[in-house]
C-alpha cells in the first residue's frame, strides 16, 4: 500500500532536475496552467498589473534587487494567452548592456550575448542559466564586477523558472 502511495506522489510531480531543451520557444499558456499558477503559485509572488498593456507581472517575494544583481520576472500576457520570462538587473549591470554570459559544467560550455531586446533573448539566456544551475555549473557574466549567483539566488532563479515552465507547460 505504501509503495503505491509513493508511486502516485512521485508520478504527479514533474521532473525538477531535468534540463530544459529550449530550441523551440514556448510562450503559450492554457486556461488550466494559468489557473494552477493563480491558485497555487501566485501567493509566493508580488503581483503588479498593467491594465492598459493587459499584462500581469510576478516577482518572487523572497528575491529583491537589493540582495541580488539580477532577478527574474514572469510576465503573463493574459489577453494573448502567453507568458514570458524577463531578466531584471540591478543598477550597475543595466549600464553594461549588452552582457556576455558564460555557463559551463563538466560536459560543455556556452557563451550567450544578452541584450534584452527580445522575449526570445530573455528566454534563451534564462533557460541556459537554469540548465547551468541544475547541473551545478559555473556562471560568469563578462564585463561586470563581482556578479555571482549564490545559493539563495540560484534557488530563487530555479523556483521562478520552474514556475514559468509550468505556466507555459514546458514542464
Amino acid at each position: 500500500m505504501m509503495f503505491c502511495l509513493i508511486l502516485v506522489i512521485l508520478g504527479c510531480h514533474p521532473e525538477r532536475n531535468k534540463p530544459v531543451q529550449f530550441s523551440n520557444y514556448q510562450f503559450a499558456t492554457t486556461d488550466a496552467s494559468a489557473l494552477f499558477f493563480k491558485n497555487v503559485r501566485q501567493s509566493d509572488y508580488d503581483f503588479q498589473e498593467m491594465k492598459t498593456a493587459k499584462l500581469k507581472l510576478y516577482r518572487l517575494k523572497d528575491w529583491s534587487l537589493d540582495t541580488s544583481d539580477l532577478r527574474l520576472v514572469i510576465v503573463h500576457n493574459w489577453y494573448e494567452d502567453q507568458a514570458y520570462v524577463m531578466i531584471e538587473f540591478g543598477e550597475m549591470l543595466r549600464e553594461d548592456l549588452p552582457l556576455q554570459i558564460v555557463t559551463s559544467d563538466s560536459t560543455r560550455s556556452d557563451t550567450l550575448l544578452f541584450d534584452g531586446a527580445s522575449k526570445e533573448n530573455h528566454y534563451e539566456v534564462s533557460s541556459s542559466l537554469y540548465n547551468a544551475i541544475l547541473s551545478s555549473g559555473a556562471i560568469s557574466i563578462i564585463g561586470s564586477d563581482g556578479i555571482s549567483l549564490g545559493p539563495i539566488n540560484r534557488r530563487n532563479f530555479r523556483r521562478t523558472m520552474f514556475d514559468f515552465y509550468r505556466l507555459t507547460e514546458v514542464r
